[in-house]
């Protein structure tokens, strides 16, 4: 026989029980004999070979014969088995998924014992680094019972693994669930959350087609922009924004005055959220001379998610060349 951790006296007989292929026993200190498992062929059948404690805490045996294969049949190999101190833990599969938080599930069998319940998250797959989330303390009892922890502070467009853990005065030894995971949404504006409405799974697999600096419609304007723009990837065209009442297209370049008071306008949409777009004006066209208008812009709201900005570039009024463009760029690409 073999001493549990929780103080009682565990042993299995060659012979006997129900099907009289051998029974799995526990005595407690005072000498209560109670049978647990009757061994019955397909389950494996005369456990010849003592327990052992495993450092989960729990006890682990093998049978002489018996047992079935993986596809169900019977095997008559023998068997190897576990029995399981403390509670049981599945871990489930997670709800509520947000750019920077989820709710993580699991059921608990308490195994008849008050039990303080927990997971583990973190990006390390193994979870050899991780942060904990409490799920509270199961009542008493012997079935198996729902938990949850909602986490947050978590990082965008990232994938977290997590599982589920409990223990009890049966058994000290953290039970642990299978790791499973889940992947951070991408921040409402963003690049990626735009193009994931844009590409198939397939496509988004490919950065030469769905990258935000991928041009897949060869239409000259990478794909970055057509998002700015509220244009579409996979349709050529290099449509210029309606004034005044246009919601899609490249940003519409013109002057207003004539002679010396003739001054350049940029008119452009852009996204509430996510990207920043930065007008500039220059009276060349090399990259180091272009600095931003110096004239207040009028921003109309379009909807929920885009508006309308136009600017006139007062400074350079009655110059004789000037031209103007829209730089953009997406943080959280």
């Amino acid at each position: 026989m073999l001493k549990g951790i929780d103080g009682n006296f565990y042993g299995t007989t060659v012979g006997g029980g129900i099907a009289g292929f051998g029974t799995l026993f526990r005595i407690t200190p005072t000498g209560t004999l109670t049978t647990l498992f009757n061994f019955a062929d397909t389950n494996g059948k005369y456990p010849l070979a003592g327990l052992t404690l495993g450092n989960d805490g729990n006890l682990y045996g093998t049978t002489a014969q018996g047992g079935t294969t993986s596809s169900g049949q019977p095997a008559g190999g023998g068997q190897i088995y576990r029995l399981r101190m403390g509670p049981t833990v599945v871990t489930q599969v997670q709800t509520n998924v947000s750019t920077l938080g989820a709710t993580l599930n699991g059921t608990v069998n308490p195994g008849g014992y008050a039990t303080p319940v927990s997971f583990h998250y973190g990006t390390a797959p193994t979870l050899a680094t991780f942060q904990t989330a409490g799920a509270g303390t199961l009542p008493v009892g012997i079935s198996d019972m729902a938990v949850q922890a909602t986490i947050s502070g978590l990082l965008p467009e990232t994938i977290y693994y997590y599982r589920v853990l409990a223990s009890n005065v049966e058994n000290t030894v953290p039970q642990y669930g299978t790791i499973l995971s889940f992947t951070t949404l991408a921040p409402p504006g963003s690049y990626s959350s735009w193009a994931t409405t844009r590409f198939t799974p397939s496509q988004l697999a490919d950065p030469l087609i769905s990258g935000p600096d991928a041009d897949p419609d060869f239409d000259g304007i990478v794909n970055l922009l057509e998002s700015a723009f509220n244009m579409l990837p996979l349709s050529s065209g290099n449509q210029i924004l309606t004034p005044g009442t246009g919601t899609v297209g490249l940003p519409l370049i013109s002057t207003l005055g004539s002679g010396p008071s003739t001054r350049l306008r940029i008119e452009y949409i852009r996204r509430k959220t996510g990207y920043t777009y930065s007008p500039e004006v220059s009276d060349g066209l090399d990259n180091g001379g272009w600095t931003a208008p110096a004239g207040t812009p009028s921003i109309t709201s379009i909807d929920a998610d885009w508006e309308r900005v136009v600017i006139e570039d007062t400074a350079g009024t009655g110059q004789p060349t000037r031209f103007g463009r829209v730089t953009v760029t997406s943080p959280a690409n």
